[in-house]
């Protein structure tokens, strides 16, 4: 059993590490949207229980795992971005993540300290 579960995190952390970035891209050409955005945001904050992947929340605690989608929701767009938001009701913490129009998420930070690029501060 123990083997199992070794080589089963083996393998998540294979994953994670090969496609660091390339795991928050969308494949395909068509436009971002809600969904997509919401989709990648829930799959990176996923991702950060494992692996900080460069972002400036850092690594996440395991009950980031547990958070439903319908809890993320697009607060913000601009020519560049897209800002998804989510509150871990668990740990009351809130995380922002910018997701590029490509489909790739370029960071993720914590409210208090994470800047939109579209005129102010959350």
């Amino acid at each position: 059993m123990n083997t199992f579960k070794v080589l089963i995190l083996t393998t998540i952390m294979a994953l994670v590490a090969v496609s660091n970035s390339a795991v928050a891209h969308i494949g395909g050409h068509e436009p971002m949207g809600s969904e997509k955005v919401v989709a990648l945001a829930q799959t990176s904050a996923k991702m950060l229980t494992f692996n900080a992947n460069e972002m400036t929340v850092g690594k996440l605690d395991q009950s980031w795992t547990r958070v439903e989608k319908s809890q993320f929701i697009l607060v913000a767009e601009n020519k560049e971005n897209f800002i998804a938001k989510v509150t871990n009701a668990q740990n009351n913490q809130t995380l922002y993540f910018r997701v590029s129009k490509d489909g790739i998420v370029s960071d993720v930070a914590e409210s208090a300290s994470f800047e939109i690029k579209v005129g102010h501060k959350h």
